[in-house]
Order: structure tokens, then C-alpha cells, then sequence
């Protein structure tokens, strides 16, 4: 039920951080006439379910994308708990993939990524890494390869998009996604933009050919690359690449 209604206040910062409005307030109200939903109206799923997914004033229906982001984060939060119980990493990886949801749907919808949704967790990457180091204490990377790895890793996906606008004209890939992957770096270093860079790329690719071959379009559409450099990140924390890439990547 947390992870619901974290799942819940997710959507409203998908909505309003593009636009600059507050995530706090005002209240969650209905975007056509304005009507300041009740509390009621704001259970997880359950509201949904009993207004039909429509407005109780001007009947304008909602569309069920919050309710699967609700059930999702909820799953997730299942999941961790029974991985970790009530811990660190409970936590720190439930607010990883709250911040992959908004940057992977903020993307999709604006095609933008946020600079305070990567340059922040960037720093606190660098922070984090620096403090477990000074106590000697097991995290994913030392500082040293936290703050290489973040680098070279921008650098690299930077010089690549630089490559590609000036040879045909046209900006391949956005700045959001080359300091997401900085931000990635920064966490848990170098394998890890290896594989999520990899695995990113391939989905990526296979989602473009799809949109193509059965939607008609050409390939110069624009199709938002953050949800798959998330996509490859989760699918490195999940030990993807083990069984995907075999012993390529184990080194």
C-alpha cells in the first residue's frame, strides 16, 4: 500500500515538474474543470475503480496510466521488501526506481529529462560514494571510480551525440540522457554503463525498427532514449547481463 501511494504521488510530479508547477500544491484536482479531488477520491487503484476513471463533476476520464504506475511501484515495493526487508537497501532502491518511473515518463511524454531529476542524484553518487569510502564501508563503487566512471561516461555518450548532429545535421540524443548516464556512473560505475548502455542501445533499437516496420514511421521520428537507459540500468541490477551476455561482461 506504501509503495501504492508513493506510486500515486509519482504521477503528479510526472505531470507537474516538466510544467515547473509545485508537487505539493495545490491539491491533486481534475486537469479539464478543475475540481479539487477528496480524499476518497485519492486511495491508490481503489479510487479508479469506483469513479469508473472519470471525474465525479465533469465525467472527463482520467486515462489508467497512474493506476499501472500505482500497481508497479506497489509490486516493487512488494518485491524489495522481500529481498532486503526493512533496510538500507529497501530504501535506497526504492527511491532508484521511483526516480527511473519519472524520468522514464517524463521523457516519454516531453521528451525531455530534467536537470534536478540527474545533476542532483549525480552529486549525491559522488557523496555517497565518498562517504562509504572514508568509512571503509562495502558500496558499489570507490569514490575514484564513482567519479571516473560518471565522467568518461557523459563524456563518451557526449562526444557520440556530438558526432552524430554534426555529420547529419540532426541532434540524435539530448544532453538529459548524456547526464543520466553520468548520474548511472556516478552510482555504480563503469560495468555498469557498460551493460546498461548495451542493453539500453539494444532495446532501443529493437523498439525503433517495431515503431517502423508496424506504425509507418521513418527513422528520423524522435523516440525517447531515457526509458531504455533505464530499462538497461534495471536490467543490470537484475543480473541481466549475466545471462544475456555471458561471460563478455564478467571482468
Amino acid at each position: 500500500m506504501l509503495g501504492a501511494v508513493v506510486g500515486s504521488f509519482l504521477t503528479v510530479c510526472i505531470y507537474r515538474v516538466p510544467k515547473g508547477l509545485n508537487i505539493v500544491r495545490p491539491g491533486s484536482r481534475c486537469t479539464k474543470c478543475g475540481f479539487s479531488l477528496a480524499w476518497f477520491e485519492n486511495i491508490p487503484v481503489l479510487s479508479y475503480v469506483l469513479l469508473l476513471g472519470k471525474c465525479r463533476r465533469c465525467g472527463v476520464g482520467y486515462g489508467a496510466r497512474h493506476v499501472w504506475i500505482e500497481l508497479a511501484m506497489g509490486l516493487v515495493a512488494v518485491f524489495l521488501y522481500v529481498q532486503w526487508g526493512f533496510s538500507f537497501e529497501l530504501f535506497f532502491f526504492f527511491a532508484l526506481a521511483s526516480a527511473l518511473m519519472v524520468i522514464s515518463w517524463i521523457d516519454i511524454d516531453y521528451q525531455i529529462i530534467p536537470d534536478g531529476l540527474t545533476l542532483f542524484p549525480w552529486v549525491m553518487g559522488l557523496i555517497l560514494a565518498a562517504i562509504f569510502d572514508l568509512k571503509d564501508v562495502a558500496w558499489f563503487v570507490t569514490f575514484t571510480e564513482s567519479l571516473l566512471a560518471s565522467v568518461l561516461g557523459a563524456g563518451l555518450l557526449w562526444l557520440v551525440a556530438w558526432c552524430y548532429s554534426m555529420v547529419t545535421g540532426v541532434e540524435g540524443l539530448g544532453f538529459g540522457d548524456v547526464k543520466l548516464i553520468g548520474c548511472f556512473g556516478a552510482f555504480f560505475g563503469y560495468k555498469a554503463l557498460l551493460v546498461t548502455l548495451f542493453l539500453g542501445s539494444f532495446l532501443g533499437a529493437m523498439w525503433g525498427i517495431g515503431w517502423i516496420l508496424f506504425k509507418g514511421k521513418n527513422k528520423r521520428t524522435p523516440i525517447p532514449f531515457g526509458p531504455f537507459l533505464c530499462l538497461g540500468l534495471i536490467g543490470y541490477l537484475m543480473h541481466v547481463h549475466d545471462v544475456v551476455l555471458g561471460p563478455l561482461l564478467n571482468f
